[in-house]
């Protein structure tokens, strides 16, 4: 047990106002409790994961399979970095041409952007540029090769749009990202399923 000042400690209880010992403890090695009990029923497989699952229990598979999905699913939802964001905005083609147009001069007019880019125009005065990454307000302009990853990660709480929304407002940004969520929401057969009618 490791005394937390009340100050550091969000969630204080009872002990951490009244600590002993020593002001800098030693670390405390605990032993991996699951390998010390012994199995005796035949019924559980002695192998560490194995023996959590008993043998000759029938499972329901959708349960299984869901929960499959759901770790294959969090497996995928991997941490996008300031660097992956860089990278792939000097790979994307239309992400590195706005990126030159913010940082020489937006044009006044739409009809002046490449085709491409035409959806920006409206957000031009609240778009700049930070380390070769663009920038809305305070939110990063996420290229399209990562959108779906961020996607995945805004729904892996399995949220509504309204909260999805909510996450994706305070850090990230592109172009009809809006309809994007909406379009995440409606085609998760899970939301659909358990979602109040």
């Amino acid at each position: 047990m490791v005394h937390i000042p009340g100050v550091k400690n969000i969630l204080a209880d009872s002990v951490s106002r009244h600590p002993s010992g020593s002001q800098v403890p030693a670390k405390l090695q605990l032993h991996d409790d699951i390998a010390s009990i012994k199995i005796t029923s035949p019924l559980i497989e002695p192998s560490f994961l194995a023996g959590i699952r008993a043998v000759g229990t029938s499972y329901n598979s959708e349960i299984d399979d869901g929960l499959h999905q759901t770790a294959a699913l969090a497996l995928q939802c991997v941490a996008i970095t300031w660097e992956k964001v860089r990278e792939a905005t000097a790979s994307d083609e239309n992400m590195n041409a706005l990126l030159q147009l913010i940082e020489q001069c937006f044009p006044s007019f739409r009809h002046e952007l490449p085709v491409n880019l035409h959806e920006y125009h409206q957000f031009r005065d609240d778009l700049y540029t930070v380390d070769g990454v663009v920038i809305y307000k305070d939110r990063v302009v996420i290229p399209p090769c990562l959108r779906n990853t961020v996607l995945q990660t805004l729904h892996s709480a399995h949220q509504g749009v309204t909260s999805m929304m909510s996450r994706a407002e305070s850090s990230v940004f592109w172009s009809g990202i809006t309809a994007d969520i909406k379009d995440v929401r409606a085609k998760c057969n899970h939301c659909n399923r358990m979602s109040p009618s």
